[in-house]
């Protein structure tokens, strides 16, 4: 996947790094069931079906279905499945108006959906890229339901509840593509997206100075 992005240069456009939380989606803790279908949600069916019919120029998504193990004060506090997507072509307006009607948010957290521009950098496009579709096996230890938290290494009884939580399934079961498409063989764009990619190449050479370093990454990722 990113031998794909590289190629295509997509890492020269513009992107949104995406995060949803969905109501209803976070397994209790201790629960060993897996949570059913991964990719194949009806509000993610939705939420593809209202960018469609946005029609927005360029539009190109990716992204995936995944969970954590979170506690809380050292307490258990359940696994919340959500969803991560890397967009291109739309701003956050409209990402926000595409989210918001065609899912029902988990308002129970601080903040059930964000949208972070990704910074115009090679390592801060890649780190949010591969966020974006890999499948963690961590724990996010917190101090409240309010706090970011920090990532800790599972146990091995918390590591084999949340394998549990996955169930089996191949790598495209979580994987969400608009504008992409792979099926049986290699990645293929869509969307064309060819031109507009090299404009973007050639406008962030000219605002690079000889000489001049990119910004540090400090986007999400």
């Amino acid at each position: 996947m990113l031998d794909f992005l590289y190629d295509e240069r997509l890492h020269y456009v513009a992107w949104h790094f995406v995060t949803i939380r969905v109501a209803g989606w976070t397994v209790p803790p201790g629960g060993d069931r897996p949570f059913g279908q991964l990719r194949d949600q009806p509000c993610i069916y939705a939420l593809m079906a209202k960018f469609r019919r946005m029609k927005i120029d360029d539009l190109l998504i990716f992204g995936s279905l995944e969970t954590v193990y979170v506690t809380v004060d050292n307490v258990p506090a359940g696994k919340p499945f959500h969803i991560h997507l890397m967009v291109s072509g739309a701003s956050e307006a409209e990402i926000t108006k595409a989210v918001n009607t065609s899912i029902t948010l988990d308002f129970s957290v601080p903040r059930p959906l964000r949208v972070d521009p990704v910074l115009p950098t090679d390592k801060d496009f890649f780190r949010c890229a591969s966020y974006a579709f890999k499948q963690p096996l961590a724990k996010k230890s917190k101090a409240s339901m309010d706090d970011d938290g920090v990532r800790q290494l599972l146990k091995p009884a918390e590591r084999r509840e949340i394998i549990l939580n996955y169930g089996v399934h191949g790598w495209r079961d979580r994987l969400i593509l608009l504008g992409i498409r792979c099926d049986n063989g290699p990645f293929r764009l869509i969307a064309n997206l060819s031109t507009t990619a090299r404009s973007a190449i050639s406008t962030r050479l000219r605002k690079l100075r000889p000489g001049q370093s990119r910004r540090p990454p400090t986007g999400q990722g």
